[in-house]
């Protein structure tokens, strides 16, 4: 189990917040509860980030949490 990134990344936002790059608002829970849903899982995220060229997130799931039909 593992989450590699700013620790801020993974703070829930108060919903006055804007984001970096829109002037979108949002409830700034996503990430956290992802994290929370992930680690529930025994999964790792991992996030990486550089202003102006992009963000690159990459979620894992240990093989037996998939389900398979």
């Amino acid at each position: 189990m593992g989450l590699s990134g700013p620790t801020s990344y993974f703070r829930a936002l108060s919903s006055d917040r804007t984001s970096q790059t829109t002037e979108a608002l949002g409830t700034g829970i996503g990430l956290s509860l992802t994290k929370k849903l992930i680690e529930f899982h025994q999964g790792t995220l991992k996030i990486e980030s550089d202003l102006g060229k992009g963000t690159k997130v990459t979620i894992t799931l240990p093989n037996e949490r998939i389900i398979h039909s």
